[in-house]
C-alpha cells in the first residue's frame, strides 16, 4: 500500500511539475493569484469547507510552495522584492 501511495505521490509531482514549468510567466501570476484568491480565500472566509476542500487547498499549497511557479526573468534570474535601500 505504501509503495502504491508513493509512486502516485512521484506521479502527482511529476505532472505538476511539467505543467508549471511550460507555463509562461503571466500564465504562473495569474495561476498563482487565482489560487490565492479562489482556494486560500474560499477557506479563509469559509465559502469552501476546509473538510470538503482539504484536497483541492492541499493541491493549491504545493503549487503555491513548487519553486516551479517562481516567476523569472529573461536570464532565469528570480526578482527579489526591492528594499529601500536597493530602490534609493
Amino acid at each position: 500500500m505504501l509503495h502504491a501511495a508513493l509512486a502516485q505521490a512521484v506521479f502527482d509531482g511529476a505532472w505538476r511539475r511539467a505543467l508549471l514549468q511550460r507555463m509562461s510567466p503571466e500564465h504562473k501570476f495569474s495561476t498563482a493569484a487565482r489560487l490565492s484568491g479562489e482556494v486560500l480565500g474560499g477557506v479563509a472566509d469559509e465559502s469552501l469547507s476546509l473538510a470538503g476542500a482539504g484536497e483541492v487547498l492541499a493541491d493549491a499549497l504545493r503549487i503555491l510552495a513548487s519553486k516551479h511557479i517562481r516567476v523569472r526573468d529573461a536570464d532565469g534570474v528570480i526578482p527579489h522584492a526591492a528594499t529601500p535601500a536597493a530602490s534609493q
